[in-house]
């Protein structure tokens, strides 16, 4: 069984490795862990230099049926 994190790997693809906090800043920014797919999301986004107006309207739209969600969503998102 390969990890595919080995640290071999890692140098021969010349890798970053970040450690993102994503539950913690879920519950501290959004306010609830299930957040944590969007802080991640917004990590790749913003990694990526997508623009950030396109990820609010996608999560806008996400959570169209759930707007309470919204705000702490685009929140942790960013």
């Amino acid at each position: 069984k390969t990890n595919f994190l080995s640290k071999n790997i890692i140098d021969e693809r010349k890798l970053t490795v970040v450690y993102i906090p994503a539950r913690e800043m879920a519950i501290t920014i959004g306010g609830n862990k299930i957040m944590a797919n969007t802080v991640m999301l917004g990590a790749i986004w913003q990694a990526m230099n997508l623009d950030v107006t396109q990820l609010k309207a996608m999560i806008e739209s996400q959570f169209v049926k759930k707007p309470e969600v919204i705000s702490g969503n685009i929140k942790s998102s960013l």
